[in-house]
């Protein structure tokens, strides 16, 4: 896929490129990958829909790590810091992400109750309220 103005390719007896070659030619960078790229966003785009719930069902652990790169990192919000965490702090904040995760499951809480319970606040959505 050379172009007819480019100069020959240098390759060596084994066949490998040679030091000094041009390389890719401008603006053929990332062309397949931008293009496969779209293609996954516009199917995820028509099937989210079906997939979020499977996906939050049977592969939990990539759901969790997926929601946890999306959400805001704690020290940008003044959030607890993980690691300085004791057994028992650790313990409670996963206790919180799980009741979190079940209210979600349940259909009555939402991200936002997943963020604070990482976060280390509390977060009340309306799921928790008596009523007046």
């Amino acid at each position: 896929m050379t172009h007819p103005d480019s100069p020959p390719v240098l390759r060596q007896a084994n066949g490998r490129f040679a030091p000094g070659a041009p390389g890719r030619p401008f603006g053929m960078q990332n062309r397949m990958s931008k293009r496969v790229a779209r293609a996954l966003l516009r199917d995820f785009e028509a099937n989210q829909h079906e997939l979020l719930p499977r996906l939050r069902r049977w592969f939990i652990p990539q759901y969790i790590q997926i929601v946890a790169r999306l959400l805001p990192k704690p020290e940008h919000l003044g959030g607890e810091e993980i690691e300085g965490l004791d057994e028992v702090e650790t313990a409670a904040l996963i206790a919180a992400a799980r009741a979190a995760m079940a209210r979600i499951d349940a259909g009555h809480g939402s991200l936002a109750d997943l963020e604070a319970a990482l976060l280390g606040e509390r977060h009340n959505s309306g799921a928790d309220t008596i009523g007046d």
